[in-house]
């Protein structure tokens, strides 16, 4: 069965959105509002009619509150919950996408931080379930305004799908236009293209595009 068919197979009977913070998880954020508001455990789980035992928990970071429970908390603290959709380089290619652009990182030819998005989206990527990785791989991403970069994310999306056995076989990915009729190297640096060369990951070989596997492996 080929990629198109399996993803098919996927049914989603409703929408789960996942929020993710680089900066400050759930814990900390029940934590450091708690501190900031001179409470302590006992009084903020009264206040928001949860066990002192839950609050140790989420601020142990053992257990995944609600949304509401989170509310309640951080009512008694005298604060607010706001969520923002801000986009994040390691959800899917969509996202790394996005935190390019908004970034600017190919205006301001930053290509050391996209490496470094990129390099976080490959490991959190290959961490996902193939099922789910299959879903995000399969969807193809807005253009990043630069045919280079686009053969670059077309070819390491390509470089993860031969990494999860999902067959590429009339994915997006083949598409002619994410080949360049140039050579395109990511450094500037003569010396280290034999050795980037010989160090490129075939999917992007083929299109023309020369970066060195070991950037794209987060350690």
């Amino acid at each position: 069965m080929n990629s198109k068919a399996l993803l098919q197979r996927v049914i989603l009977d409703k929408i789960t959105v996942t929020i993710y913070s680089y900066s400050m998880e759930v814990a900390e954020l029940i934590r450091n509002a708690r501190e900031e508001a001179g409470l302590s455990v006992r009084v903020l789980a009264n206040a928001a009619g949860v066990s002192p035992n839950t609050v140790h928990l989420i601020e142990k970071g053992d257990t995944n509150p609600t949304i509401e429970t989170i509310q309640e908390l951080l009512y008694a603290t005298g604060a607010r919950l706001t969520l923002e959709a801000k986009p994040d380089y390691g959800t899917n290619v969509i996202g790394l996408i996005r935190s390019i652009q908004d970034d600017q990182d190919i205006e301001k030819n930053d290509t050391t931080w996209i490496i470094r998005k990129t390099a976080f989206f490959v490991s959190r990527t290959l961490r996902k379930p193939r099922i789910e990785r299959l879903r995000l791989l399969l969807l193809e991403p807005p253009s990043t305004g630069s045919g280079n970069w686009d053969a670059f994310i077309a070819g390491v999306v390509e470089w993860i799908m031969h990494q999860s056995d999902i067959d590429v076989e009339g994915s997006w990915v083949t598409n002619k236009k994410y080949y360049l009729n140039h050579g395109w190297w990511i450094t500037d640096f003569e010396s280290l293209k034999p050795w980037v060369y010989a160090n490129t990951p075939m999917s992007l070989k083929i299109r023309g595009v020369y970066v060195d596997r070991e950037s794209l492996i987060n350690r």
